[in-house]
């Protein structure tokens, strides 16, 4: 998806537990995107909401995808000494270079968030280090500052998804996504909890398609035609 304006807050929302939804997914089966980015979602089909049915969301491009398998990570990737990322998306620590978990996920995940609500990314540059250094001290702008009529706690959960310490993000995309589950329609959230209920009875999230497997790594799926948000 290209974003070029602010959305409205119904689909922002809708967006952002679909995503919130894939990334369920992925790290239930172990995988870390580490480059969720709106270049890397597609939307379908075009209208919103077209019959009555929601547009599904994709996650896509797991080219920079770590894969855990018990303690050990892999990845296609040769990785010492080099950060993997689009640096306007990308957490703290993975611009640090450190070890990372699925709350690098997440941080990315507000971005986005931010970024539908407002139009732009929250921290922009031309030049690497002093926009990392922004990313480090959370140096943005607060949303409703530009967009008033943002609901308060959804303010809150961006700020909370964010942070620079990953330990005062949320714990999981699950928490994340059941935070957003509040700021939907009705209809939306109802499908959506009985979608959850069905997983934790076994079923499976339709945001996300595990990527192949090659002999040098994980190969990004194949790609559709992203729509234009």
């Amino acid at each position: 998806a290209v974003l070029r304006d602010p959305i409205d807050l119904d689909r922002c929302v809708d967006i952002a537990i679909q995503i919130a939804d894939g990334l369920v997914a992925a790290h239930a089966a172990g995988i870390i995107h580490r480059d969720l980015k709106p270049a890397n979602v597609m939307i379908e089909p075009a209208a919103w909401p077209k019959d009555g049915v929601r547009p599904r969301v994709r996650i896509l491009d797991f080219g920079l995808a770590k894969v855990v398998h018990g303690e050990h990570m892999t990845t296609g990737l040769t990785e010492h000494d080099m950060i993997f990322g689009t640096p306007e998306y990308m957490s703290p620590e993975q611009a640090r270079g450190d070890d990372l978990d699925a709350r690098c996920d997440i941080y990315a995940a507000g971005v986005m968030l931010y970024e539908m609500l407002i139009g732009r990314v929250p921290i922009s540059g031309d030049n690497y280090t002093p926009l990392m250094s922004r990313v480090m001290m959370s140096e943005y702008t607060p949303p409703r500052q530009l967009r008033p009529e943002i609901p308060e706690q959804l303010e809150q959960l961006i700020v909370h998804a964010m942070a620079s310490d990953p330990a005062h993000r949320p714990g999981s995309a699950d928490e994340f996504e059941r935070a957003l589950l509040g700021f939907c329609r009705p209809t939306f959230r109802d499908n959506t909890i009985e979608r959850i209920s069905a997983q934790q009875m076994g079923g499976f999230s339709p945001a996300f398609t595990p990527p192949p497997m090659s002999r040098s790594g994980l190969g990004p799926p194949a790609l559709g035609t992203a729509q234009t948000v």
